[in-house]
């Protein structure tokens, strides 16, 4: 996904090289869409209808 511009990592940054070893990147979604469908978003207000 991140090919194709969905989502973007960003990877860890530390002085320390070892601590840069056990940090997990970040994931940021570029695709608003497919991220509410993954949060089950589906209306505006953020809600599922009820």
């Amino acid at each position: 996904m991140e090919i194709f511009g969905q989502i973007t990592l960003l990877q860890p940054w530390s002085g320390n090289s070892g601590k840069r070893i056990v940090k997990t990147p970040k994931v940021y979604f570029n695709d608003t869409g497919l991220l509410c469908w993954l949060l089950g978003i589906l209306s505006r207000c953020g809600t599922n209808g009820s």
